[in-house]
């Protein structure tokens, strides 16, 4: 497959401890794994810290550190009204929300690691969403403890998000202000018990209010989520009987969750985009360097007066002359999901010890230039792919050569996927006003991942459609985020659709990858 070495390193701070939590991945595949723990005594990340991921972060061009906010005072607001929140960061969250965080609050976090850099920053409701996604949770309540506050979401029977609250819980030093005791083992007595009555008066508070306004939606149990665990199975049990409800309890590794985030950054957005990675250079290159940003500017110059049109017929990207007739919006899920599905299937046949450096993926052909391990592998390949295209021609580039040698493989002819069911649009297409390029171009711009480079083609008629073109290059990390970005896609509600070629290259930042996109819109 793609290959790649990266480093992904979290840091998470639990009340006065910090802990750091760091892996190692060549080709997407985990290599090593470490972690220090840190006692904090401050509000500044101190200075063997601050060495420790430095050095971590030099070991690796492509490292990346993340973290959860410092202070998670997050809202999840409707998309409905997100953009007339002020003085916050708002970044999608799911279908229906975004989550907005105080630019203030932001701020303070990205502050606290202005020594060593943050890549992703993300909060505590990113880490409950991911846990209803993987427990398929309905009529639920949810409550997280995390660094004394208790998040808290609400769940309807379609898994749908209803009710979002932070609340600041009790904690020991409030307790030792306001109470007296004799010593620190009877305090930590009546801190349990205080605690104890505390999130039993907030559940039947939230589950009262709850339940007085909403009433389609009835809750059948309450899920612990919890970092550390601040509850005992007794409590718990007691709680139960108390409220009348089921409770179950789950334990949360939240750097496992934040390696699953970051590396996957089509799952949830990060708060931040991740800095940019510069390789270490030679300074005795600084020549090389400078005549290659020479040429850099020259390219850009003639960049600008690329006529974006005629590349992409002259690179068959698309037809000199268009000649579909479309009486009808096309089912853009159905359109995509054949093509995610062919990417799949190829993925799916590719033996472990083939590496791709090239993928090509046209209407009808499949080019591949890879590194195989041997001829065996090599043989592997062509015998796999058979299965989806009715011709395989294999070329190694130096014939002599027995192992870890180069090659270019051509399928043609696709044949049809076996035990397949396509989604298909099963709603509605917006029509409430019609776009034109540049608008379209700026919703785009949000749809796609950050850094995509997105550029205007054409726009050609189609009978009772206009179909909106633009070619579209991106840089992914693993070919989960292209299926991910088929997803995002397919939950719109407008007639998008990706067209073949999808070309793909093995970078040092990433996969690069470039398609067509088009924007189906009826005409007035």
């Amino acid at each position: 497959m793609f290959k790649k070495e990266t480093m992904f390193i979290n840091v998470v701070k639990q009340n006065n401890n910090l802990k750091v939590e760091y892996k190692k991945y060549i080709n997407n595949k985990e290599q090593s794994e470490d972690n220090s723990t840190f006692l904090l005594d401050g509000d500044i990340l101190p200075d063997n810290i601050v060495q420790k991921l430095n050095n971590l972060q030099n070991e690796n061009d492509l490292s990346y550190i993340s973290t959860l906010l410092l202070s998670d005072t997050t809202k999840l607001i409707p998309k409905s009204i997100s953009p007339k929140v002020k003085d916050c960061e708002i970044i999608n969250f799911n279908e229906i929300y975004d989550i907005v965080v105080l630019k203030t609050t932001l701020f303070e976090t990205q502050n606290y690691f202005g020594k060593t850099g943050v890549d992703y920053i993300y909060s505590a409701f990113h880490i409950m969403n991911a846990h209803i996604q993987k427990q398929n949770s309905k009529n639920e309540l949810l409550f997280f403890i995390y660094n004394d506050r208790a998040y808290i979401l609400i769940v309807d029977k379609n898994s749908k998000i209803v009710y979002n609250e932070v609340v600041d819980l009790l904690t020991f030093d409030a307790v030792k202000r306001t109470h007296f005791y004799e010593d620190n083992l009877e305090g930590q007595k009546l801190f349990d018990e205080l605690y104890y009555l505390e999130l039993n008066e907030l559940l039947q508070k939230i589950l009262k209010n709850f339940h007085e306004s909403q009433k389609e939606v009835f809750i059948q149990k309450i899920s612990f989520l919890f970092a550390l665990r601040n509850l005992t199975k007794e409590q718990l049990t007691n709680l139960s009987l108390e409220l009348m409800l089921k409770i179950d309890d789950y334990s949360v590794d939240i750097h496992d969750e934040l390696f699953t985030l970051s590396r996957n950054t089509n799952i949830s957005k990060s708060f931040i985009v991740p800095r940019k990675k510069k390789k270490k250079r030679d300074s005795r290159y600084i020549f090389v360097f400078i005549l290659f940003a020479l040429m850099l500017y020259g390219g850009y110059k003639i960049y600008n007066m690329i006529d974006f049109r005629s590349l992409a017929v002259n690179l068959n990207l698309i037809e000199a002359k268009k000649n579909i007739q479309l009486e009808k919006l096309p089912d853009h899920i159905l359109n995509n999901s054949k093509i995610e599905e062919r990417v799949k299937a190829i993925f799916k046949n590719i033996p472990q010890s083939i590496v791709i450096n090239e993928l090509t993926l046209t209407s009808n052909t499949l080019e591949l230039k890879i590194k195989s391990k041997d001829s065996e592998n090599l043989n592997l390949l062509k015998t796999a792919l058979s299965s989806i295209y009715q011709t395989i021609e294999t070329k190694k580039l130096d014939e002599k050569q027995e192992s870890d040698f180069e090659a270019i493989v051509v399928a043609k002819g696709e044949i049809e996927l076996k035990d397949i069911i396509y989604g298909i649009f099963t709603k509605d297409y917006l029509q409430d006003e019609l776009f034109d390029k540049d608008s379209i171009y700026e919703q785009l711009k949000i749809l796609l991942p950050e850094h995509s480079i997105i550029k205007y083609i054409e726009t050609y008629n189609a009978n009772k459609v206009e179909v909106f073109t633009y070619s579209v290059n991106i840089i992914i990390q693993e070919p989960k985020e292209l299926f991910n970005l088929f997803t995002n896609i397919n939950s719109e509600l407008y007639s998008i659709t990706i067209s073949k070629p999808i070309l793909m290259k093995n970078r040092d930042l990433g996969i690069e990858v470039d398609f067509i996109i088009e924007f189906n819109q009826l005409k007035n």
